[in-house]
Order: structure tokens, then sequence, then C-alpha cells
């Protein structure tokens, strides 16, 4: 009896440890999305950063050449 009550013990604990694991889980895969829309703007910003280098430097070979 000494035993099964341990091991209901231990099956609660697991239950439990799993479903803080899974909440971690959960915010973490949030997280990730998160960051991934952050990147893909950065990446918008840094093209269109690129786009008007290559503009300016198109114009001014244009103006000095």
């Amino acid at each position: 009896m000494e035993e099964i009550q341990y091991l209901e013990k231990q099956i609660d604990k697991i239950g439990h440890d799993y479903e803080l694991l899974k909440f971690e889980n959960d915010a973490l895969k949030a997280k990730i999305v998160e960051l991934k829309d952050k990147n893909e703007q950065l990446e918008r910003k840094n093209q269109d950063m690129l786009l008007q280098i290559d503009s300016v430097l198109n114009i001014s070979k244009v103006s000095n050449g």
C-alpha cells in the first residue's frame, strides 16, 4: 500500500512537471513567433535602406558623370 501511494505521488509530480513544461514550451513558441516577426521587419527595413543607398549612389554617379 505504501508503495502504491509513493507511485501515485510520483505520477502526480510528473503530471505537474509536465504541465509546467508544457506552459513554458508554449511561452517559448510564442516568443519565437514574436522574434521571427521582428526579424522580418528588420530584414525589410534593411532592404529599404540598401535600396535607398543604391539610389543615392546612382544619383551621385549621374550627377558626377
